[in-house]
């Protein structure tokens, strides 16, 4: 199964309503010709009423009329629930905006539901979860996506370019640096956030990033 629906939206579900989840909404918002959010979820009753308005809020500067995503506790819930939508209403993408550590299993529970998987970065906290995702949706036949929007930059795009056309010959060795950081502000945000357990700590969080930069310009390492 492709995710190609090109002469429809593709109806997304988002899973998770913290910081980062604000990102994705307004993408939704502002591609709304090619997608509607239909669901929203998270454990946190203060998260989902945030999310809401956020989304009411994007729907009035977008000018479109507000129609409030369906609201979940949980994803399993979630995907309980979708069974029983109206065509219009059955989610096609599952956005995963959760904490790290929790994307594996995510994951691997919407691609046995049948859904295309979009994930924030890091992919998981650790190897094996990482194959098993792969795995796991190759087996449902679903596309999974990993967000590292920093491909994006027109800096590393232009050295990309002279890169692949040879400008600087046989690359023998890279080196990157990471020169910024979290404050401590940022970790006071959600108790999970530098744990190994669901962060993974600075190199998986943070530096992720600048591993994929390595691979995606000189391959793989």
């Amino acid at each position: 199964m492709t995710l190609n629906y090109k002469n429809k939206k593709i109806n997304i579900a988002l899973v998770g309503c913290g910081r980062i989840s604000r990102n994705h909404i307004i993408a939704i918002y502002k591609h709304f010709d090619k997608a509607k959010l239909v669901a929203i979820c998270d454990p946190n009753f203060d998260n989902l009423n945030s999310t809401l308005r956020l989304i009411e809020e994007q729907a009035q500067e977008n000018k479109i009329d507000f129609t409030p995503p369906a609201s979940f506790e949980n994803l399993e819930q979630m995907i309980s629930t979708n069974s029983s939508y109206e065509h219009e209403r059955k989610i096609d993408l599952m956005v995963i905006a959760t904490p790290s550590g929790l994307h594996a299993k995510q994951t691997i529970a919407s691609a046995k539901a049948g859904f295309h998987v979009c994930t924030e970065k890091p992919m998981a906290t650790n190897l094996e979860d990482g194959i098993l995702m792969v795995n796991e949706c190759k087996k449902a036949k679903v596309n999974l996506f990993v967000v590292k929007q920093n491909r994006f930059n027109s800096t590393l795009k232009l050295i990309k370019k002279q890169i692949d056309s040879g400008r600087f010959g046989k690359i023998y060795l890279a080196t990157a640096n990471v020169f910024w950081q979290r404050p401590q502000s940022y970790y006071d945000q959600a108790k999970w956030r530098g744990t190994i357990e669901l962060d993974g700590g600075a190199l998986m969080n943070q530096a992720s990033h600048y591993v994929d930069f390595m691979e995606w310009l000189i391959g793989p390492l």
